[in-house]
């Protein structure tokens, strides 16, 4: 038998050879039995639960159904696919949860367009369903999965495991002094506790000690703890979800649990469902509140990126320690901050798993079938992800890494389903001309504001420094393999067009000023698979006369990236931080739908959250949306647009209140997270916000009927009030 020939440790383009190499059987059923027999497992757990056990409504019985159906959906539906395909190991590991995923979202779109609504039922079908299938694979498999022999760990090795519970410990003490930080402009890293800083400085500090001794578990855990430490901090630190914009995407949940059914009309959210539907659906089966989901769902995202990310990395010919690395990096540069509760960000989940089969579906068509799979549910879940996909998989198809009927295939899905519902994003403009430069300006108003200023450094830093390095990477091991191997094999091609590819985006459509942010968005999962291994071979490489210098120069650039991004991620904190009590605000003013209320500026989560049916209007706009952004309109120039801070004087409010108070109730809202979003972005001159409290709270024309923390609901009882 012909000795393996293992791919080089930076995963510099050996795919191909990765692809074909044949995988033993007894590695085959130890995957599959262990797949399968957890899914068993799970599968009866989640019939026992739907069953009524535990029964506790919104307590710990809540909490533990939650678990058990995320898990099963995560393992049992996908296992029941996968395990009957012949993929390596780390592929199945990745699709196995998206797969599940896509299961949930097909069934529930399906209930939410024909408005069969039975969640519980369906749920117990589908897991009745996998737990007889995956008993028939663990069946077939033959084979227990054995666990592997524990040895006595090295010193070195227990050292580095307890500096990362060190690190947890410190994330956890820091959750508390979190919640009352003094706010600044420059975000919470400048004005918060020491110790979230200084646990995300161990965390790398351990992978990076893991990296250069080798320890692939080590750097896993690592990488564990940085989901925890980066990305879970919004979580723990508040009892609400993150981010004002979030409470729209609840909103739809919420109606679509009302309606059973899809809306009519013109609303994109409602022609989009997928993402809405499984939340919804999800929902109402466990007894889990979308307001819980929201909050806890930015660190299952990047759970899932991390996986897919690491199976790329390892398609593209990356050893087990660059593949850990590579899960690494994607955590450590995806601060876009699209991981919230979105179709944007379970879109891109569900697409770093279809990039995975796409580059492995010139040799598998196991690859390219699942790949079409994910591919449709993703059409109906967000509507710019699938067009990135398809573009890229026909440049895959000319460089020979996709079979042509693949983007054929996704351009009969994409475009079928774009021409049903045309006519609801005809008005967001399909093209919006082919200026580049224009296309990459964001909408983010032009005024000279330090907190704004300096995030946007930082972010640009975080985003420049991501594809300046992938592109170093790549082009060094074009150099290494010569131009025409290069070519020729194109391994380093397809590396480039994964990286790259989503600066296309650029050359049509601006996405109303968030274009440049979908492309560090889309592009983070190729460069983490490029980067992670180029890091690992840097610092745990075999060239000994320079292996100093390449550990000194991988430690320095990886420190670099971390204070980057770090700041890019926390650097708006204050202003997206929102407290319990502006949310209890929201909802006390949802019992007057008729009323007009004024957010002062509109950071906030809104009446329509609660029930967005109650605030549509005739014409189908959002009543509630439409009165958030009244006081800036009607402070804008008369175009619209706004070149400088705005003025916010007591008389001119009390004037625009007056013509807008015609015979409804007229409520002003002033929250802790509105004073940071107007500090940050220099929305009114300097002062003004705190002024304008001050002075309508002494005002014969206001009385206050909310008060609660730095959350004030003012009602207006002077001339034309309701």
């Amino acid at each position: 038998m012909a000795q393996r020939t293992l791919p080089p440790e930076d995963g510099a383009g050996t795919a191909t050879a990765t692809a074909t190499r044949p995988i033993a059987r007894s590695s085959w059923s130890v995957v599959d039995s262990g797949l399968s027999a957890g899914a068993v497992v799970l599968s009866v757990l989640a019939l026992a639960v739907l069953a009524g056990l535990p029964s506790d409504d919104g307590g710990i019985g809540t909490t533990v159904r939650g678990l058990v159906l995320l898990l099963f959906w995560l393992v049992a539906p996908g296992s029941a696919i996968t395990v009957w395909l012949r993929l390596p190991i780390s592929v199945k590991v990745a699709v196995t949860p998206l797969t599940g995923i896509a299961v949930l979202a097909v069934v529930s779109t399906l209930c939410a367009w024909t408005g069969f609504w039975q969640p519980r039922l369906l749920f117990v079908v589908v897991a009745a369903a996998a737990l007889v299938v995956n008993a028939g694979a663990a069946v077939h498999a033959r084979s227990l999965p054995r666990l592997a022999r524990l040895r006595r760990p090295q010193p070195l090795v227990v050292v580095l495991a307890l500096a990362l519970v060190a690190a947890v410990v410190l994330w956890g003490l820091a959750l508390p002094r979190i919640r009352t930080s003094e706010p600044s402009v420059l975000g919470l890293l400048v004005s918060g506790p020491w110790e979230l800083p200084a646990a995300i400085l161990l965390t790398v500090a351990v992978a990076l000690v893991a990296l250069v001794r080798g320890r692939t578990w080590l750097v896993v855990a690592s990488a564990a703890v940085a989901i925890l430490v980066l990305r879970t901090t919004a979580a723990g630190a508040s009892a609400v979800p993150y981010a004002s914009w979030t409470y729209k995407h609840i909103a739809i949940v919420h109606a679509l649990q009302e309606l059973q059914h899809t809306a009519g009309g013109d609303n994109i959210y409602m022609n989009w469902p997928a993402m809405f539907a499984s939340s919804a659906f999800f929902g109402d089966a466990s007894g889990v509140t979308a307001l819980d989901m929201a909050r806890w769902f930015t660190p299952l995202v990047h759970v899932l990126l991390a996986l897919s990310t690491a199976a790329l990395a390892r398609t593209f010919g990356a050893r087990a320690l660059g593949c850990a690395a590579a899960a690494l990096a994607v955590v450590l540069f995806n601060w876009v901050g699209q991981d919230y509760f979105s179709p944007q960000a379970l879109a891109m989940c569900m697409a770093a798993g279809i990039l995975v089969l796409l580059v492995r579906s010139h040799r598998s068509v196991s690859a390219a079938v699942l790949a079409l799979g994910l591919y449709a549910v993703v059409v109906p879940m967000h509507q710019l992800t699938p067009f990135w996909l398809l573009g890229l998989a026909f440049l895959l198809a000319v460089v020979r890494r996709t079979p042509w009927w693949v983007p054929v295939v996704m351009a009969l899905l994409a475009g079928g389903f774009l021409a049903t519902r045309y006519h609801v994003v005809a008005d967001f403009g399909l093209f919006t001309g082919f200026d580049v430069l224009n296309n990459a300006t964001t909408n983010v108003v032009p005024v000279d504001a330090l907190g704004r200023d300096a995030a946007g450094w930082f972010a640009r830093g975080a985003a420049v420094l991501m594809w300046l390095s992938t592109l170093v990477v790549l082009v060094r091991r074009a150099r290494r393999q010569g131009w025409r191997t290069a070519w020729r094999q194109r391994d380093v091609v397809v590396q480039a067009l994964l990286a790259f590819s989503p600066f296309a985006l650029l050359a049509g459509q601006s996405y109303g000023g968030e274009a440049v942010l979908r492309v560090a968005l889309y592009s983070t999962v190729g460069c983490a698979a490029v980067l992670g291994p180029a890091l690992a071979a840097a610092l745990h490489g075999r060239r000994p006369r320079r292996r100093a210098v390449t550990v000194a120069a991988g430690v320095v650039w990886a420190v670099v990236v971390l204070v980057v991004v770090a700041q890019a991620t926390y650097g708006s904190w204050y202003v997206n931080y929102l407290r319990p009590e502006e949310v209890r605000a929201a909802n006390a003013l949802e019992q007057t739908p008729d009323a007009l209320v004024i957010p002062v500026v509109g950071d906030w989560a809104g009446r329509g959250w609660l029930d967005p049916v109650a605030f549509q209007r005739a014409d189908g706009r959002d009543r509630a949306l439409d009165s958030a952004l009244r006081l800036y309109q009607l402070y804008a120039d008369g175009d619209g647009s706004v070149s400088q801070s705005l003025p916010l004087s007591r008389h001119l409010f009390n004037l625009v209140v007056a013509q807008e108070a015609t015979g409804s109730p007229v409520y002003v809202v002033f929250t802790a997270s509105m004073r940071e979003y107007d500090a940050y972005y220099r929305t009114y001159d300097p002062g003004a916000y705190q002024a304008l409290l001050d002075d309508l709270r002494t005002d014969p024309a206001f009385s206050v009927v909310r008060h609660e923390g730095d959350t004030w609901v003012l009602r207006y009882t002077g001339p034309g009030a309701g």
